[in-house]
């Protein structure tokens, strides 16, 4: 059996074929239809911009997306018409373009360097003299490449990828380019996917109850999977992308890298979520400085270290010469309460804001690769990190396991072995110093040890 077959056979499952996997061909089809053209390009998966974004953007002011698709669409517009694109860092394209010839070359590098923002990997077939080019990132990264390409309506490049992004997602995201004339309104053929079946139902994994349900807005086809503290709402199938790419050459690390996964975290201390920020994602974040924060909770944070701090501890305060005697959490609330105070004096939120303690909870949602949300999980799960932070990142771990195109990652892999996939050299079969290592690891990425090396990257990238 090919090492091809075997990684095949660890992500096969018999659940109903995701609505995109309609993109997907034979290898020898593909591999002979990019090969006829200079230069062309070819639509992998796409995330349901028009809700992540949407819902990213109502979070900031505490609130919720529509369920009206067109509402989602034209509150986007707005936004984007106001210059603020942090929100529609919320989504996903991935895409493939290939290429040759000498002038293809110098259009794919003349935009090289305004690719920062997206992931991407090149593979030369050398049978076929063309190079073949992975890309993955969010439609506000795609932006920042065509504003940032010297003449880009020369750019071959530049134009395959606009072709691709007409099929990806709505004018609405687009509405500053199209004024621009850099795009056409009328070429804009994207219709998203429509299932509109809702359900609710409790899921026991390792002990504990999750909560799914599928969402109920218009054409969003996803189950977001809910816990305590996290709901993935959105994760690319990394089984089907791979699938279409390994082909060209691309490894699991590639795939890794340009695969997106959206994650709102909620109930969770302000304080805890300055260090979840730290790493690298499309952020939005329930502002202060536009949501009434009189009647949030306050989180105590002494309650994630019980072995640290007794149950109900009493703590002695003195205010104003005054001195109280209360726990944590009640200290919190009575210090909570001089926002409201000010606010119902007149107090701007934007300045009252200013007397709130860090401890209240807020709103977070996240859009990662999956190479920096596995990344995040090893950096917070650590015994080292603050325990609230701990707490959250195991139950995304959690939760990804058994969501809906994560788990066919993250239910097969144990975590040590996608951190090594992701974080680790590559190894050479010939590296004898690199066999104990391999020992040690617990089953990286699912597979055999000895074929570790066929998977990785070719010793020429």
């Amino acid at each position: 059996m090919s090492i091809l077959s075997k990684l095949k056979s660890l992500f096969k499952k018999e659940e109903k074929i995701p609505p995109f996997e309609d993109f997907l061909k034979s290898a020898n089809e593909r591999l002979t239809t990019l090969a006829k053209n200079e230069m062309s390009g070819q639509l992998i998966s796409f995330s349901e911009a028009n809700y992540t974004c949407a819902e990213g953007a109502r979070i900031c002011v505490g609130q919720h997306a529509s369920r009206d698709k067109q509402e989602r669409l034209n509150y986007i517009a707005k936004v984007i018409g106001r210059g603020h694109e942090s929100t529609i860092a919320h989504s996903n394209i991935v895409m493939l373009i290939t290429f040759s010839g000498f002038s293809n070359l110098n259009s794919f590098m003349d935009c090289s360097g305004a690719m920062k923002f997206l992931y991407h990997s090149t593979r030369f077939l050398t049978n076929q003299d063309k190079y073949v080019v992975l890309i993955g990132g969010s439609i506000r990264a795609y932006k920042y490449l065509i504003r940032n390409t010297p003449y880009p309506g020369d750019n071959s490049f530049i134009q395959q990828i606009i072709n691709l992004l007409y099929q990806s997602a709505e004018k609405e995201f687009f509405v500053d380019l199209i004024e621009d004339g850099v795009m056409i309104e009328s070429k804009f053929g994207f219709q998203p996917y429509a299932r509109t079946q809702s359900f609710h139902r409790d899921v026991m994994k390792n002990g504990r109850v999750f909560q799914e349900e599928e969402i109920d807005a218009e054409d969003y086809y996803q189950q977001i999977t809910k816990g305590r503290y996290v709901d993935i709402v959105y994760a690319d199938n990394f089984y089907n992308i791979f699938d279409f790419v390994n082909v060209f050459g691309f490894t699991l690390r590639d795939v890794l890298r340009v695969c997106g996964c959206t994650v709102i975290f909620h109930d969770f201390s302000r304080s805890t979520s300055q260090q979840i920020t730290r790493h690298f994602a499309g952020i939005s974040q329930e502002s202060q400085r536009y949501v009434n924060y009189s009647e949030s909770q306050f989180v105590d944070p002494t309650k994630f270290n019980p072995e640290k701090y007794p149950d109900r501890k009493i703590y002695k305060v003195f205010v104003d010469g005054h001195e109280m005697e209360k726990t944590a959490q009640d200290l919190g609330e009575t210090l909570q309460k001089v926002y409201g105070q000010l606010i119902d004096q007149g107090m701007l939120k934007q300045d009252a804001r200013g007397f709130l303690p860090f401890n209240v909870t807020t709103k977070l949602m996240m859009t990662f690769t999956y190479s920096d949300l596995i990344h995040f999980l090893n950096m917070r799960i650590d015994k080292a990190a603050q325990p609230e932070v701990q707490e959250i990142a195991q139950e995304t771990y959690e939760l990804l396991k058994v969501h809906e195109g994560s788990k066919e990652v993250f239910e097969i892999n144990t975590l040590k072995g996608l951190i090594l996939e992701v974080e680790s050299p590559v190894y050479k079969q010939d590296d004898i110093k690199n066999q104990s290592l391999l020992d040690e690891i617990d089953e990286p990425i699912g597979l055999p040890k000895e074929e570790i090396v066929s998977v990785e990257e070719d010793k020429n990238d």
